[in-house]
């Protein structure tokens, strides 16, 4: 899911991966 999201927003990898971190915290 969040592959796609990335892809829509077209953002860069470390921002897309700190985003999916954020959102994968509890």
């Amino acid at each position: 899911m969040m592959e796609k999201i990335r892809h829509q927003l077209f953002l860069p990898k470390p921002v897309s991966d700190r985003l999916e971190a954020l959102a994968a915290r509890p």
